[in-house]
């Protein structure tokens, strides 16, 4: 093997072929065998579920909400919650996994002796413990990159079971999210309205009636019904003028329109048209008809509206008006209300606001977490049957090649000619080439068919150091042998056999291969 180059390597595992192809053959059974009986199937089932905003999350301060912030510290810190030890230990009570000897081993311990009797009798919170470390090695959490996704992945021995810890570990975690929510708000709103029920006493006016400030201010009262009657005047002579625009542009006849608007429309388009159905143009005129028909529509969308705000006006006003006969007996209480509106102010602002937050959080009933795909029955995923007979064929062909090199290793051949001369200082009479064949079948035809070959020339050269020294008595046998199997013997033997038969000193004689 001293000199035992890429070719000869080749070669070497070509002669011993069959070697390691029984040797791979072995290892993808026992592949088989292993991936089959040796170990067990393991399922994986997967849940996904999604972080979200409550409602009326942009409405309120940061500090009063429990949403997420939407940056990668948050998801991460929700993705550390859910794989959490005591998410793990309210899943294993919530599916009873302490009698699952998947996740028990204390279960199987029970039923042998030593050296399992001490995992046997551990206490139950000590078992319960190795439980939680099992099912937390069984679960996967991850996080889809730029999202707020978490997946939920679980592998177990049982496609069901598999399933079903996803979702109820999606399920525990969401549920759990919802109760934290609630118990701020209630919270919140204890704070905001106090044991008894009531929001403070600042809010309340004193005296035992409601009044509006701004509306008890005789000025202001004043003011507002003086701007309440001029709005409702403007209103009225608004109308006055749709009425008689509309007569206007009903009166007004396209077909025998001959170029006068009168002045009272005021509007552009009608103008320029009319400047066009002067000259005679039949377009001009019936979009002049078109743009009437607009117009008086337009009118009538507007007199709506106008009637709508006049009598709201006018409802307002007459309400105004009591109001302002009602208020010249109660200016001094209004006045002392005032006051103390003011005083309270700022009181009355800071819980108007925690009430708002509170009632934001009361409306926002989603949780902080939702489902939003639940877990199917697992796929299974191990063994991998295709990749373990491929490993074990790889083994046995790995092994099969070692037994090759070893035997070979082992094997006392000397590679080369002046090797040979030095370790038994016997000189070498020639040296053979390897034939340019595939099978040793075609040898005996390859030296017929190729007399000046490589190979055959080689061997006329033996003949000749083997013969021309005892011409006189040439040697009657001829011995060929080695110290490994797989030297050459049978070419040497067929090569040398054909150059003496060449001279035709072969015709009776006999070879004997061993």
């Amino acid at each position: 093997m001293g000199g035992l180059n890429l070719l000869a390597f080749v070669r070497l595992c070509w002669a011993h072929r069959y070697t390691i192809a029984a040797c791979s053959g072995r290892g993808l059974l026992q592949g088989f065998g292993i991936s089959t009986f040796a170990m067990k199937p393991r399922f994986r089932s997967e849940t996904t579920l999604v972080l979200t905003r409550p409602a009326g999350y942009s409405d309120v301060p940061s500090q009063a909400m429990t949403g997420l912030g939407g940056d990668i510290s948050a998801i991460n810190t929700q993705v550390e919650i859910l794989g959490s030890a005591r998410m793990m230990h309210n899943l294993a009570l919530e599916l009873n996994l302490q009698n699952d000897p998947e996740f028990n081993p204390a279960i199987l311990a029970s039923r042998w002796t030593v050296p399992w009797q001490k995992l046997a009798d551990r206490s139950d919170s000590e078992a319960l413990g190795i439980v939680v470390e099992n099912v937390t090695q069984a679960i996967s959490i991850k996080n889809v990159r730029n999202s707020d996704v978490i997946r939920i992945s679980t592998t177990t021995n049982d496609p069901q079971k598999s399933a079903e810890i996803a979702d109820t570990l999606a399920q525990l975690f969401c549920s759990g999210s919802d109760q934290r929510k609630s118990r701020r708000t209630d919270r919140n709103c204890f704070m905001v309205v106090g044991p008894g029920g009531r929001a403070g006493a600042g809010n309340r006016p004193a005296g035992g009636r409601h009044q509006d400030p701004a509306a008890a201010n005789p000025d202001a009262l004043a003011a507002q019904l003086s701007e309440t009657r001029t709005r409702l005047a403007n209103l009225q002579s608004r109308l006055q003028e749709l009425d008689q625009l509309d007569q206007t542009l009903v009166d007004l006849d396209p077909e025998h329109f001959k170029g006068e608007v009168p002045e009272v429309v005021h509007d552009r388009i009608l103008s320029g048209l009319s400047r066009q159905v002067a000259t005679g143009d039949a377009a001009a005129r019936i979009a002049l008809a078109e743009r009437v028909s607009e117009l008086i529509a337009q009118n009538a969308r507007e007199r709506a509206e106008l009637d709508h705000q006049s009598r709201t006006l006018s409802q307002l006003l007459t309400a105004l008006e009591l109001e302002f006969e009602k208020n010249a007996s109660v200016t001094a209480e209004l006045r002392q209300i005032e006051r103390d509106a003011r005083a309270t102010r700022l009181l009355h602002e800071t819980f108007l606001s925690r009430l708002k937050e509170a009632a934001v959080q009361q409306g926002a009933q989603t949780p902080d977490c939702r489902i939003i795909s639940t877990a199917t029955p697992g796929k299974q995923v191990a063994p991998r049957y295709g990749l373990t007979m491929f490993l074990g064929v790889i083994a046995g062909a790995a092994l099969g090649l070692g037994i090759v090199l070893v035997r070979q290793i082992r094997q006392a051949a000397v590679p080369t000619g002046s090797d040979l001369e030095m370790t038994t200082s016997v000189p070498v009479l020639g040296h053979l080439p390897l034939a340019t064949i595939r099978q040793r079948s075609q040898l005996a035809g390859y030296v017929s068919t190729n007399p000046t070959s490589p190979l055959s020339e080689a061997a006329r050269n033996l003949r000749t150091s083997l013969l021309s020294p005892n011409s006189d008595a040439p040697p009657q046998v001829i011995l060929c042998t080695s110290s490994a199997p797989d030297e050459g013997k049978t070419t040497m033997s067929i090569a040398f056999a054909q150059s003496l038969a060449g001279l035709g000193r072969c015709s009776d004689g006999r070879a004997q291969h061993t």
